[in-house]
């Protein structure tokens, strides 16, 4: 019995020793995923920043556009403006001349 129990205490320890030898490679790779989530990290954390970035370069851009859509509508109201101008001031010229040939 005592024989049994100690090539139970045998086996137990060489099982502990080799199930501790297996955890190195894990520990190893656990190492290795903790690098790797590390500098994705970093990517995204850049890729947040670019994105934010993006983002206020097309706010401004649209901002531009309004404007810039605004100055045109502006510019062809007063070119309609002066194109009735111009057709009022045709037609006086028309009627003068009417009046000056009459006479």
């Amino acid at each position: 019995m005592i024989n049994t129990h100690k090539t139970l205490v045998a086996v137990a320890f060489v099982a502990l020793v080799t199930g501790c030898a297996s955890t190195k490679p894990l520990e190893a790779d656990v190492a290795t995923l903790k690098t790797q989530v590390s500098t994705l990290q970093g990517e995204v954390d850049t890729l947040k920043r670019n994105d934010a970035t993006t983002a206020q370069a097309a706010t401004e851009a649209q901002r531009n556009a309004q404007a810039a859509a605004s100055k045109a509508d502006q510019a062809l109201a007063a070119a309609q403006a002066s194109d009735q101008k111009i057709a009022e001031t045709n037609e006086h010229m028309d009627r003068m001349f009417r009046r000056s040939v009459s006479k």
